[in-house]
């Protein structure tokens, strides 16, 4: 399993270099992500393979109906993905077997082409070319009467492309290797593109996020609870009222202009990452690692932050005033040309290697 995470994540660190986005590497091509949202939005959207897509399923059981279902005229617990295959060919599908979903094709004449479901978890078939749906169904019986949503993911099967040598054939301007094989998960989403893109207020824990590229993502209030960020670029992501707890999100690429702005953050991992001007306005931030992170001209004003290591971080012409730094390691961190206006500290600690000290610090 490792040698496929390795391809998959040497593939994206030579994308993720890039200020614009998706390029073409061997000719394979990592398509702009979509949300459920976009389609409510755009009843004439549709996505083609080897795109991925992301939304979230409520409770059958749950009493107040989910919007975007009733939008789209489905019952609670069933989402409906536009899909259009551009040219006849055999396809693989696989679904994870912790996908608390199923997942079935149906042609424009409303005829199953195939279901994958726990008992049922691949299929491997011709389909001619044509517009089809995916219909995606809640099967989770682990709490039935609350408001617990699901998110599924559908991506690029990397996996199965690589186990058949599909993703060594040549590439053409119709042909992509992506598009040959799709995975279904609730938990997975390496890789991604989601520039752009509108993940706010979801259910999207214990997600696998890894070297994505998330510029200008939308994560408002959305929970992200013991997910993965690390390795990716959160350029001017959003962040807002976001809830982290025991998230990663170590060696970040950059997370310039990105807002975590009143997020909950707690027992969050952010060693070694890099960014300019995020904003952490009013935030909370409790038992968290930053050690070495780069957070020039931050806005921090307002935050509350408790049994933190700041440690050799770069906090530079940053705005920290009316914060509050209980117990912090902040060892070999620069405090030049901080604005520290009304701010409060109670057991920082600093030592010979940071820069610009604070007065009233407790020196180690």
């Amino acid at each position: 399993m490792f040698k496929y995470i390795y391809i998959l994540s040497l593939f994206l660190f030579v994308i993720a270099c890039s200020d614009d986005g998706p390029t073409y590497i061997d000719e394979l091509e990592i398509r702009q992500a979509r949300s459920e949202k976009e389609f409510v939005k755009d009843p004439s959207l549709k996505t083609i393979p080897g795109c991925v897509i992301i939304g979230q399923l409520e409770s059958k059981n749950n009493p107040e109906a989910d919007s975007n279902d009733i939008q789209l005229n489905l019952a609670n617990g069933i989402d409906a993905i536009p899909i259009t295959f551009e040219i006849d060919g055999e396809f693989n599908f696989r679904i994870d077997e912790t996908a608390e979903f199923t997942i079935k094709l149906i042609n424009s004449q409303n005829t199953e082409i195939f279901k994958l479901s726990n008992s049922n978890k691949s299929v491997k078939l011709n389909i001619l070319k044509g517009d089809y749906k995916y219909i995606i169904e809640n099967i989770s019986t682990s709490d039935t009467s609350s408001k617990r949503r699901i998110p599924y993911f559908i991506i690029p099967d990397f996996e199965t492309l690589t186990l058949s040598g599909e993703i060594n054939k040549p590439q053409t301007s119709v042909y992509k290797a992506i598009d040959k094989a799709t995975f279904f998960t609730s938990k997975l989403c390496n890789g991604c593109n989601l520039k752009n893109v509108d993940l706010s207020f979801m259910i999207l824990t214990d997600v696998d996020f890894s070297n994505s590229i998330s510029k200008s993502t939308n994560f408002t209030s959305s929970n992200l609870s013991r997910s993965k960020f690390n390795h990716s670029n959160l350029n001017h992501a959003i962040f807002k009222k976001a809830i982290l707890i025991d998230t990663q999100m170590d060696s970040i690429y950059d997370f310039s202009h990105s807002s975590f702005e009143r997020a909950t953050i707690k027992n969050v991992s952010f060693i070694d990452s890099y960014s300019r001007i995020a904003t952490f306005i009013s935030s909370n931030i409790e038992n968290s690692n930053f050690k070495g992170t780069t957070l020039s001209k931050c806005k921090m004003s307002g935050a509350i932050i408790k049994n933190t290591v700041i440690e050799n971080v770069d906090l530079s012409e940053s705005d920290i005033s009316y914060t509050t730094f209980t117990d912090a390691r902040a060892l070999g961190a620069n405090f030049c040309n901080t604005n520290r206006s009304n701010w409060f500290a109670t057991n920082l600690s600093v030592d010979s290697t940071t820069i610009c000290i604070p007065a009233d610090t407790t020196k180690k």
